[in-house]
């Protein structure tokens, strides 16, 4: 009502599916009378619909590193929208504020792991915006992996190319969409 944007950090306004939300984070949407007034924020791919909204639900590091990934290739239809594996690393500070033996330097230090496999909130982020992008449902088998690093991430995202698509045809198109 006061004409001010806002951008939330947190997970509040990120699925649009509030029994998702309830499901993956364990409790209710906490301000569910705003959720119409709202829009996830991914300005490189949602900047159109974001205009219209007063409050922008900020998206999280590893759905931003996957739909800016599988951006072209979906909305081209390049790409089969089902069955995606993400293989996602990151450094520590990933895994959240709170310390934890995971997250201890001489737990990490000279190792890795895999985490909450097929049990990551981020994965119904994930399908949704793959989902809005592909114009049809879209399934993932997400795997995040906790790096011995202070920052930084890494997706590397597997898709099987839709039939009659070449490998020079997925080249050009993110050269042509990121360089």
């Amino acid at each position: 009502k006061s004409g001010k944007k806002f951008i939330d950090l947190g997970a509040d306004f990120r699925l649009d599916a509030r029994e998702d939300y309830k499901k993956w984070y364990g409790s209710d949407y906490k301000y569910p009378e705003l959720h119409d007034a709202s829009i996830y924020g991914i300005p490189e791919l949602f900047r159109n619909d974001i205009k219209g909204k007063s409050i922008v639900g900020n998206p999280g590091c590893y759905p931003t590193s996957v739909a800016l990934g599988l951006a072209p290739a979906l909305r081209q239809g390049m790409i089969q929208p089902q069955g995606i594996v993400i293989d996602s690393k990151s450094g520590v500070t990933g895994a959240g504020r709170k310390p934890t033996q995971n997250t201890h330097f001489p737990e990490c230090n000279e190792a890795f792991s895999a985490y909450k496999v097929a049990a990551h909130r981020h994965t119904p982020e994930i399908e949704q915006t793959l989902t809005k992008m592909a114009g049809e449902r879209a399934t993932v088998t997400f795997v995040p992996h906790l790096l011995p690093v202070n920052r930084g991430i890494l997706s590397t995202m597997y898709a099987k190319l839709k039939e009659g698509v070449t490998g020079e045809e997925i080249r050009r198109l993110y050269e042509d969409t990121y360089s």
